[in-house]
């Protein structure tokens, strides 16, 4: 879409999405809305993606949720989680756009919390993507475990990769293969701080 779905402002055509674009918020807030409709199953169609993408945003308005597009996938991304139904959902860097799976989430009893957590955690590795700095001094102060690296064995042959997951995974507050440990709570609590309502 070339409008943001929280203040209406002019994005770059880069972020329009399916080559679709709408003449006011409105529009494209209901698009939105009938495309998670059709995505989502049970509990979660018709979820209001706009208001979780707003809710995220206001939680940690510095990972830059406004800015990115989030909502159903294009077609190669949602064959993928059709390949993948372990994949709960993912931030693309080339359209700068988190993509949930609703019928992963749905699956896993996920309410609409739960997609927003997973818009958080997606939107956290979009800020690692588009902050390189910020995220050379992260992945620098932290430790990886042997239990952590013996868990995202295969993951990434990328060290930076295994340090991104583990870090978004735990500023989301989900599961982190091969357990947490000290630095990665450290650096995440840092990374709250950094990314939360005035850097508090």
């Amino acid at each position: 879409y070339n409008v943001s779905g929280l203040t209406g402002k002019p994005l770059s055509p880069r972020f329009r999405f399916e080559k679709e674009s709408y003449d006011s918020l409105e529009e494209a807030v209901k698009a939105a809305q009938m495309r998670s409709a059709q995505q989502g199953a049970g509990a979660l169609a018709g979820v209001d993606m706009p208001s979780l993408q707003g809710r995220a945003h206001a939680k940690y308005p510095g990972l830059g949720i406004d800015e990115m597009y989030v909502g159903p996938p294009p077609d190669t991304i949602k064959k993928f989680f059709e390949e993948r139904p372990d994949v709960a959902g993912m931030y693309e860097e080339s359209d700068h756009a988190i993509y949930p799976n609703m019928a992963t989430l749905d699956k896993q009893g996920h309410g609409p919390e739960g997609v927003q957590a997973l818009i958080q955690l997606e939107g956290a590795r979009g800020y690692l993507s588009t902050h390189p700095e910020k995220a050379r001094e992260y992945r620098n102060a932290m430790l990886v475990s042997p239990a952590q690296h013996e868990a995202l064995r295969g993951y990434s042959d990328n060290p930076d990769d295994i340090k991104d997951t583990i870090l978004s995974r735990s500023f989301a507050g989900d599961t982190i293969p091969g357990g947490g440990n000290v630095t990665t709570e450290a650096i995440a609590s840092r990374f709250m701080r950094d990314v939360g309502p005035k850097g508090e």
